[in-house]
């Protein structure tokens, strides 16, 4: 096996919740947790579930839950521009915990592996919960 790592070292991402007023304040906690894991020499690093909802502090007026999660997906396109973009920049596999995402109409919570060379995998929650079914409307 000539060529390949017999471990990997994992980074793992407590993010902490807080209102962010501004998209560049999301952006610059993601860049300084692949900053950290490439600087502690890890291969992979792993965000929590849910992990983009600070978004939430760009919603103006007050909804239900069901629409604020479909105006934080709105988001999830560049989160996960940005998530291809730093594994690639700083060489790291990276697992975006989970962030609900609209696909046709439809809301998901959804989770992507990146992988250094561009790659993007996608896999959908598999056993919804029952918030996320009844009260968000996800599948």
């Amino acid at each position: 096996m000539t060529g390949t790592k017999s471990t990997i070292r994992i980074a793992s991402v407590q993010f902490p919740l807080g209102k962010i007023e501004r998209f560049e304040e999301l952006e610059a906690q993601i860049e300084s947790y692949f900053k950290a894991a490439k600087e502690s020499g890890a291969d992979l690093l792993l965000f929590p579930e849910y992990f983009s909802l600070q978004l939430v502090g760009l919603i103006e007026e007050r909804k239900d839950e069901a629409k604020i999660f479909r105006e934080v997906a709105q988001h999830s396109p560049r989160v996960l521009d940005l998530f291809e973009h730093h594994a690639k920049a700083y060489g790291l596999y990276a697992v975006a915990g989970s962030l609900p995402v609209n696909e046709n109409n439809q809301l998901f919570n959804d989770s992507y592996l990146f992988t250094p060379d561009q790659v993007r995998l996608q896999q959908g929650k598999l056993n919804a919960t029952s918030y996320e079914r009844e009260l968000l409307g996800m599948s």
